[in-house]
């Protein structure tokens, strides 16, 4: 029954320290694990474009010749299912 205890006690210890250096290394960014264990990078790098529904709509208003643009939004109607429940 000793021995189960202390290998428990064992293995919780493991993970806890495993557990924490990898909270340290993401928080802190640790040089020697870089060293060890190099991270993956992309040979080129990319631009990467966070898009919204209303910059997409700007930017093609902003991109176009001089000339009318007219942006019409159309809305879903509800299912007439659940109406009853917003009278």
């Amino acid at each position: 029954m000793k021995k189960i205890l202390i290998l428990l006690s064992l293995v919780v210890i493991l993970l806890v320290g495993l557990s924490g250096g990898a909270v340290v290394d993401r928080i802190f960014g640790l040089k020697p694990l870089d060293k060890l264990f190099p991270k993956k990078s992309n040979s080129s790098p990319q631009q990467k474009i966070v898009l919204s529904q209303e910059s997409v709509v700007i930017n093609v208003a902003e991109n176009v010749s001089p000339s009318v643009v007219t942006v019409s939004v159309k809305t879903p109607k509800s299912s007439p299912i659940f109406s009853f429940w917003w009278l």
